[in-house]
């Protein structure tokens, strides 16, 4: 069996997503209740378990264990959340935990996730590629989790939700019960006419691990430009949370040059900046709003 993670079948993950809403609750109600699925995995072997035992402190929010015989066990963070789904009263921590569930009920269907054999050679300390392979790992369960939760037959014209990122991403987060993060991740695989672009980092070393873009923001052409060698910019809140300050998640800049230093568009642009913490990562969401005349043909 392979070691290196380039070799492993691709596997479209929001598939895998789809099939266990399919084979569970459906996507007839809305919001999904990921809850409810797992009592129609238990006989699968997948189990649920709200514990503090296993967690040091609140910096992890859940865990999947694998065992040989093919049992998988969630346990979610009792220090953070509390001791069940039902305690949770709080909005916001309550589409954290659904997002957490889904998150995790990805590493227990996307398959290479849930292969134990897999998962001890692509994670073990001696693999070059095992901490590439962990990134790529988290970024597929969370892609599955925002599936998951906001599954795109459901969504329908994503124009209905509102006229620029912001403004799309509370909507759909109000109407699908999903956090920020989630409901980005979504809302920037969908959109084609907002410039917008999710970035992946790496929180300790600072570097790009991957990145996506709206169609828009690809057009838009004029300095707006991103790769793996593009700088953070040292005032963002990006820049802050590799510093350990998680104080802010957004920002609006009315200088696009200081995260895209070749920009020459309209004067008048901004861009709005939104980053999360979410476990060795940090997602950053970038959207540059530009209402001029001329935007409008590129």
């Amino acid at each position: 069996m392979t070691t290196n993670p380039y070799f492993l079948p691709h596997v479209d993950v929001s598939n895998c997503a789809i099939k266990l809403l399919s084979d569970t609750v459906g996507t007839e109600i809305i919001p999904i209740n990921v809850f409810e699925i797992l009592e129609y995995i238990e006989e699968l072997g997948i189990t649920c378990k709200f514990t503090d035992e296993k967690f040091v402190d609140n910096s992890e929010y859940a865990i999947t264990e694998l065992s040989k015989d093919g049992q998988r066990r969630i346990y979610i963070n009792s220090k953070f959340y509390g001791s069940s789904f039902q305690d949770i009263t709080d909005t916001t921590k309550r589409r954290h935990c659904r997002f957490t569930l889904a998150h995790e009920l990805g590493h227990c269907f996307i398959p290479a996730h849930a292969d134990y054999l897999t998962q001890q050679l692509m994670l073990d300390k001696s693999n070059i590629h095992s901490k590439k392979y962990l990134f790529t790992k988290e970024y597929e369960a969370n892609t599955f989790a925002s599936e998951l939760l906001i599954p795109s037959s459901t969504i329908g014209k994503i124009e209905q939700y509102g006229s620029d990122f912001k403004q799309i991403v509370e909507n759909i987060s109000k109407k699908y019960d999903t956090s920020f993060t989630a409901t980005a991740l979504k809302v920037v695989k969908l959109l084609k006419d907002i410039n917008c672009i999710c970035i992946q980092f790496d929180a300790d070393t600072k570097q790009i691990i991957q990145f996506k873009y709206s169609d828009s923001f690809r057009d838009y052409k004029r300095g707006l430009f991103f790769d793996r060698n593009s700088q953070i910019y040292s005032g963002s809140i990006t820049n802050l949370l590799m510093r350990g300050d998680d104080r802010f998640c957004y920002q609006r800049y009315d200088d696009p040059k200081g995260w895209f230093p070749k920009f020459y568009g309209n004067d008048n642009a901004y861009i709005n900046e939104w980053a999360f913490k979410v476990g060795p990562s940090i997602i950053t969401f970038l959207e540059l709003v530009d209402t001029s005349e001329y935007s409008l043909y590129f």
